[in-house]
């Protein structure tokens, strides 16, 4: 470090000889942060942007504070995450709206001076107030690992096979291998209303935003909203033969499993009603429809006997599912909602209203049901 003082002189320079660089980077591998752990040392960290999750706001002791996470991949084809904390949120969405349009992919981003930390087993890294963002830039790290992401390097942990809702929460109870992501064929059983099913939101940060006298307002980006966005926020409680859970769905995921649009349901949500109880008839149709969801362990959240994950896929079967097939082998990405449908089910509260199929008969549907239970 160089201290400046009052009686510090300065030669201005006519020339730029390059031997000093603009970047500076020290970065620690992945297989060595744990080496930085709780003992306040920084690290640089690389990698390509895989998976941004929403931003949450969390209440601390010094108030409520925004918090974004993210997993990047190294070259090796590990994936670790990275949270960011309050300031660092709104810089690291200015910096990656810049590249939202790019036709150059992947993203590479870099984060400096963060410290490791710990949680439920797994390393990962949180910004520092010196952390500085990075995204792109011309550097021989991150032009590598660009040329890097055209290997056949896995997009997900290697490990990613399919789960019961039962082996899900033992996962989760354990601590271990929070990072790594499953697929878990389950029924829904009803669709819990107490937190609403969408929300209000800022089309930029996709935060909630409040009403105004005039219209409304975002407190994350500090700006006036004149016109908001709705979006879908389904808690679903779904069930298989070995436990119940709850899936949390966002927007366009609650799309393909609803068939129909958040906009199509009602034409009063953007008035401010929002988390309205009432459910759609739409919306109830679902009870008792199998999906194939898709989940990460890290989203997994317990407080007061409820137990749930983010899912952030749906996906189709193309074969029976088997507990220790490989997710190449059972699943493909639908672009679509997947074509799953079941036979009358016995309802707690509600009644199921089901569409037949042109395409398919009730006995080839009770057999998909089959096949998904085992």
């Amino acid at each position: 470090m160089l201290q400046f003082s009052g009686s510090t002189h300065f030669t201005p320079q006519e020339y730029d000889d390059g031997k000093i660089s603009r970047y500076v980077f020290e970065f620690v591998r992945f297989e060595d942060l744990h080496k930085r752990f709780d003992n306040q040392s920084h690290a640089d960290v690389i990698g390509v942007i895989i998976e941004i999750t929403p931003i949450e706001e969390r209440t601390t002791a010094n108030g409520k504070v925004d918090i974004m996470s993210l997993y990047l991949r190294n070259e090796s084809g590990d994936m670790f995450r990275v949270t960011l904390w309050d300031d660092h949120v709104s810089m690291f969405e200015k910096k990656l709206k810049k590249y939202k349009h790019a036709t150059l992919e992947p993203n590479v981003a870099i984060f400096t001076s963060t410290l490791v930390k710990q949680y439920q087993g797994e390393y990962l890294v949180q910004s520092s107030r010196s952390t500085t963002i990075y995204i792109n830039i011309d550097v021989p790290e991150a032009i590598k690992l660009a040329q890097s992401s055209n290997l056949d390097l896995p997009l997900h942990p290697k490990v990613n096979k399919v789960k019961t809702i039962s082996e899900l929460l033992d996962i989760a109870a354990s601590g271990s291998n929070m990072n790594v992501v499953y697929h878990c064929a389950a029924t829904v059983d009803d669709i819990l209303v107490k937190n609403g099913w969408y929300y209000v939101s800022c089309p930029d940060c996709r935060k909630t935003i409040s009403p105004t006298e005039t219209n409304f307002r975002c407190d994350h980006c500090k700006v006036d909203i004149e016109y908001p966005k709705t979006r879908f926020r389904l808690e679903l409680q779904v069930k298989d033969r070995t436990d119940t859970a709850i899936f949390v769905l966002f927007d366009e995921i609650a799309e393909q499993v609803v068939h129909v649009k958040l906009g199509d349901l009602t034409s009063n949500l953007e008035n401010g009603n929002e988390g309205s109880s009432e459910l759609p008839e739409q919306l109830l149709n679902i009870i008792g429809t199998t999906h194939v969801f898709q989940v990460r362990m890290s989203s997994y959240f317990e407080s007061r006997g409820r137990r749930s994950f983010t899912a952030n896929k749906i996906l189709k079967p193309t074969v029976k599912l088997e507990p220790e097939d490989t997710v190449a082998n059972v699943c493909s990405p639908s672009s679509g909602p997947p074509a799953v449908k079941t036979p009358i089910l016995a309802r707690k509260r509600r009644r199921l209203i089901l569409h037949s199929s042109p395409d398919s008969a009730d006995v080839d549907q009770k057999d998909i049901v089959e096949d998904l239970d085992d």
